[in-house]
């Protein structure tokens, strides 16, 4: 729906701005994917990569974990 695709558009944007070292700007792309999409998983893995990027592996594992309960098969995921 509707939700998802926006959710999938914010989360492109964390992306992008992560991968360009912003991590703050990042940090609000996600957050607001994940308030428009809450299930989207790919935004959850991006969440998780974040909080590696700030060196908090353990909250990263932790966001994984809750991604991989809702898609055990992402491939995506199971690489991070």
């Amino acid at each position: 729906g509707e939700a998802e695709v926006l959710g999938m558009f914010l989360n492109n944007r964390a992306a992008e701005a992560l991968a360009a070292g912003r991590q703050d700007e990042a940090a609000a792309w996600v957050g607001a994917a994940l308030r428009q999409s809450p299930q989207l998983v790919a935004a959850w893995n991006t969440l998780a990569l974040l909080h590696l990027r700030r060196g908090d592996a353990g909250l990263a594992l932790q966001v994984l974990r809750q991604a991989l309960a809702a898609e055990p098969h992402n491939t995506r995921v199971m690489a991070n």
